[in-house]
């Protein structure tokens, strides 16, 4: 495996043992891009889970505008991924961004803010954009899971004298749970290993405020040219993925005994 080896661009592989890994578990920026890297995963999860659950019961309901709701909704997974990141990075840019200039216009911040180049705010401002992009998806298939409700539930709870929470907490959610589940699953797995969105705005940076490990991963290869070690990187990635997927089914496994 070349995670257990010396290897760089033009050179023979010489075998080190677990060198990689040693140096790898006593670097500092490693443990901060760990911590960078579940922090992302995590709000990612949340931020994706809770928007694409509101816009799900926004175009459930029969409302005027549904067939519009639909299509904003839509409309970020449409979007070719680095284009939109283009466009993100052109909104929040700090000199000329959109977004500075709507806010200094109403007065509600005195300066330009550095979304994308303020260590404090750049992490905020990339996951802003990977919610943006990812949660159409889930928001759809949560949809298909409202649609596929059978109506004599939402019945038998009105009859019973449940309100509007009341029926969302004991009959949609336990009837969403499945879909939820999974859609948590593969979201998390997605947001370990997400590359496009983090280089285009940041490419990690700035001061590593962004860097996870599928950037990290990066860098070392093909800035470094340091493959043995961007191999072992990429090994730690690979098992943080699987502890995650094992948590999963424990915990699914867990919920169905009961």
């Amino acid at each position: 495996m070349m995670s257990f080896t010396a290897t760089r661009f033009g050179e023979k592989a010489a075998h080190i043992g677990s060198a990689n890994y040693i140096r790898l578990l006593k670097s500092p920026d490693f443990a901060r891009i760990v911590r960078t890297t579940l922090v992302y995963t995590f709000v990612s999860v949340v931020g994706c889970i809770v928007v694409s659950m509101v816009t799900a019961l926004l175009s459930n309901v029969q409302i005027p505008g549904r067939t519009i709701i639909r299509v904003i909704t839509t409309l970020p997974w449409a979007i070719p991924e680095v284009a939109s990141c283009l466009i993100w990075s052109w909104i929040l840019n700090y000199d000329f961004g959109v977004l500075n200039y709507l806010l200094q216009s109403k007065g509600l911040i005195k300066e330009a803010v550095g979304w994308l180049i303020d260590p404090a705010v750049a992490l905020s401002s990339v996951l802003l954009v990977t919610i943006w992009q990812i949660f159409p998806l889930s928001s759809m298939v949560l949809l298909a899971g409202l649609q596929g409700i059978p109506s004599e539930l939402y019945e038998a709870a009105r009859i019973d004298g449940g309100n509007s929470l009341q029926i969302f907490r004991y009959v949609t959610l336990p009837s969403l749970k499945p879909i939820a589940n999974l859609l948590i699953l593969l979201t998390a797995i997605w947001s370990i290993r997400r590359f496009t969105v983090i280089w285009v705005l940041t490419r990690g940076g700035p001061a590593m405020a962004t860097e996870t490990i599928v950037i990290n991963v990066y860098h070392n290869a093909f800035r470094n040219f340091d493959m043995g070690y961007a191999c072992a990187v990429g090994v730690v990635g690979l098992i943080l993925s699987l502890i995650l997927t094992a948590i999963y089914f424990m915990f699914q496994a867990k919920t169905e005994a009961y």
